[in-house]
């Protein structure tokens, strides 16, 4: 009984100073319970399949983070992780000689809203047309960024002077105006699971190219 009432009176003291401080009160976790370990996260888009070329398209989001520990007021309060690297990229998979290229750095700052998860892939005159979401305006819809990349020399670039578009606009409408859901009933469109555990099932970690050396 005099266990609980010496328990109870230190708990009361804790809270009093804290509210005494204004709440401005910080404890450090014990060593179990601290972020330390950087973790490696590589994301998939869906895949399309020129079969023109056996040529395989896809997008990759890699990020490369650390958690880290709570602070206390009152109750535990996250904070952001420490981002080391994030980045996103466009790869290619020739299906024919079993080769892995990252052809081109789409976006080098990766905000919270980019989802490349919500990718399109279609094949115009000009060559295989791409984009995911990377934003999104409180007025007038998602934001996506569009890419145009040429099957034959591998050159990646905007199809217009930006790639930044509005949902909305004619110019997406004219690329992914026909475009159907799921994404996997468009022609060419390879799901994200068959592409990961089918298609680059062979691909070891080293022939991507990413950084692990923090």
């Amino acid at each position: 009984m005099l266990y609980r009432r010496c328990r109870y009176s230190g708990l009361l003291r804790t809270l009093v100073l804290v509210a005494a401080a204004g709440g401005l009160f910080s404890l450090a976790l014990p060593a179990h319970a601290r972020g330390t370990k950087v973790n490696y996260r590589r994301t998939h888009s869906y895949g399309f399949h020129d079969q023109e070329t056996n040529i395989y398209y896809f997008i990759v989001e890699y990020r490369v983070a650390k958690p880290r520990r709570p602070v206390w007021f009152i109750m535990p309060i996250e904070r952001p992780a420490r981002v080391y690297f994030h980045k996103i990229f466009l790869y290619t998979y020739n299906a024919t000689h079993s080769r892995l290229q990252q052809r081109a750095v789409l976006r080098d700052e990766v905000g919270y809203r980019t989802s490349i998860q919500s990718s399109r892939f279609t094949r115009s005159d000009a060559g295989i047309v791409f984009s995911y979401i990377s934003g999104y305006s409180t007025d007038q819809g998602f934001v996506h960024d569009v890419f145009i990349v040429d099957p034959h020399s591998g050159e990646v670039r905007p199809v217009d002077a930006e790639p930044a578009m509005l949902e909305t606009s004619p110019l997406f409408h004219q690329y992914f105006g026909d475009y159907q859901s799921p994404y996997t009933a468009n022609p060419g469109i390879v799901g994200i699971t068959e592409l990961r555990t089918t298609v680059l099932a062979e691909v070891s970690e080293e022939e991507w190219g990413l950084p692990r050396e923090w």
